[in-house]
């Protein structure tokens, strides 16, 4: 009797463990990914799965830095459009992040990336004729620049 009772226990605890370790709450890191280079395996090679590499800015409070990464997963990562961010915390800074990506159609819904990274103390930029790195004192005149721009 005590094992079916721990069995259902289990059975009913499960998927909310599971749940509980993709709470955005826990996510306090934004990350947009500027740029992404992947590699994608048919059958016989790595499942069907994805490698890739790229370049994104990670936000923490207001601190907001450049950072390179690679990553190994089954689902493709996309880079985020204009405003909106990832959600991520540092597995291991500056070295290892994990980030959480909505599935798109099932809200509440997530797929982890773990991603190597490399960060960098400039900011990367997109422009016009591609991705550039600004420093930051070069990304504070630029984005102060575009506000001025708007209010006009």
């Amino acid at each position: 009797m005590r094992k079916l009772a721990l069995s259902l226990c289990f059975a009913f605890l499960f998927p909310i463990l599971l749940a509980a370790g993709n709470n955005p709450a826990d996510y306090p890191l934004r990350i947009q990914i500027l740029h992404v280079h992947w590699l994608h395996y048919s059958n016989g090679v790595s499942n069907g799965g994805n490698d890739g590499d790229g370049l994104g800015n990670v936000t923490d409070g207001d601190s907001i830095r450049g950072f390179e990464f690679t990553y190994g997963s089954l689902e493709e990562l996309r880079p985020t459009e204009l405003n909106d961010r990832y959600l991520a915390k540092w597995k291991k800074e500056p070295l290892r992040l994990e980030m959480l990506v909505e599935e798109i159609g099932n809200p509440g819904k997530y797929h982890k990336f773990d991603l190597k990274t490399t960060v960098r103390d400039g900011v990367y930029v997109r422009l016009r004729d591609g991705i550039t790195i600004m420093t930051q004192p070069q990304y504070a005149a630029y984005t102060a620049k575009l506000a001025r721009n708007r209010r006009q």
